[in-house]
C-alpha cells in the first residue's frame, strides 16, 4: 500500500469519525431537549395542580360550615319537638326549620387532573407519591360526598314525600335559599307553627347525623388536600432549584 493510500484512508477513517460523532452529538442534544421539555412540562402541570388543590382547600370551608350549622340547627329542633307532646304545636325558628330540607354537594374542581388523567401522560409525572396521591384523587372525592348525597337523596326522596301535604315541606322550601333568589335570606326572619309528629323528630335526627358525618368527610379530605400540596410544593421546589441549563 503506497503512503498516498494510507492518507486517504486516514482522511475517510477521520470524517467517518467525524460523522459518527456529529450524530451522536445530535443525539444527545435532542435528548437533552427532550428532557428540558418535559421536565418544564411537569413544572407547568404540578404548578396548575397545585393551584386547584389550594382553591379547593380553601372553598371547602365554607361548605363544611354549612354542614356544621345544619347540624346544630337540627339538634336545636330535636330539642323542641321533645320538650313538646304529639299533637302539640311549637314554634321553630324559620332559619332553623329551612335546615330540614337544606342540603348541598361540595363544589370541588378537578379540572387540571381531569385533563392529565385523560391525556394518558400521569406516567410521566417523576415523582411515584404524587402520581400515586394523583391517581387516588377521584376516589378520595368520591368517598368525602358520599354522605352528601345520601343526605340530598333522603331530603328528597324521604322527608318531602313523607311530609308532603302537612305544610311543613311547603313554609321550609318556600323559605329555602337559592342562588337564584338571594333575598329569600331575609324572608327566614321569624318563626313557623309546626305540629308535632313522631318522624319529624326522627328527621331532624337523622338530618344532624348526615351533617355532622358530611362535615366530618369534608375535613378528612382537607387533610388529604394538604399532603397533596406539600408533596407538589416540595418537588416544585427540588425542580426550581436543579432546573437543566444547556444553553438551548
Amino acid at each position: 500500500m503506497s503512503m498516498l493510500d494510507g492518507k486517504k484512508i486516514g482522511r475517510l477513517l477521520l470524517e467517518a469519525g467525524a460523522i459518527v460523532v456529529s450524530i451522536l452529538l445530535a443525539f444527545a442534544l435532542d435528548a437533552m431537549w427532550d428532557e428540558r421539555q418535559l421536565q418544564r412540562w411537569e413544572v407547568t402541570q404540578l404548578a396548575a395542580l397545585r393551584d386547584e388543590m389550594t382553591e379547593n382547600l380553601a372553598s371547602l370551608d365554607a361548605i363544611i360550615a354549612a354542614h356544621e350549622k345544619n347540624t346544630y340547627s337540627m339538634n336545636t329542633m330535636s330539642g323542641q319537638l321533645r320538650a313538646v307532646a304529639t299533637g302539640n304545636v311549637v314554634r321553630v325558628d324559620n332559619d332553623v326549620l329551612v335546615s330540614l330540607v337544606s342540603w348541598r354537594t361540595s363544589d370541588i374542581s378537578t379540572s387540571s387532573l381531569d385533563a392529565l388523567l385523560a391525556s394518558g401522560r400521569l406516567g410521566d409525572i417523576s415523582n411515584a407519591e404524587i402520581r400515586k396521591a394523583l391517581a387516588s384523587w377521584p376516589t378520595l372525592v368520591l368517598d368525602a360526598q358520599e354522605d352528601e348525597i345520601i343526605a340530598r337523596d333522603f331530603v328528597e326522596k324521604v322527608i318531602a314525600a313523607e311530609l308532603a301535604g302537612q305544610g311543613i315541606i311547603a313554609v321550609a322550601y318556600s323559605l329555602r335559599w337559592t342562588p337564584a333568589d338571594p333575598v329569600g335570606q331575609a324572608t327566614r326572619s321569624g318563626e313557623t307553627e309546626v305540629t308535632v309528629i313522631p318522624q319529624l323528630e326522627d328527621f331532624a335526627m337523622v338530618r344532624s347525623v348526615h351533617s355532622r358525618m358530611a362535615s366530618g368527610s369534608l375535613v378528612g379530605l382537607q387533610g388529604h388536600i394538604r399532603e397533596i400540596i406539600a408533596l407538589l410544593d416540595a418537588e416544585l421546589a427540588g425542580k426550581k432549584g436543579s432546573e437543566p441549563n444547556y444553553g438551548l
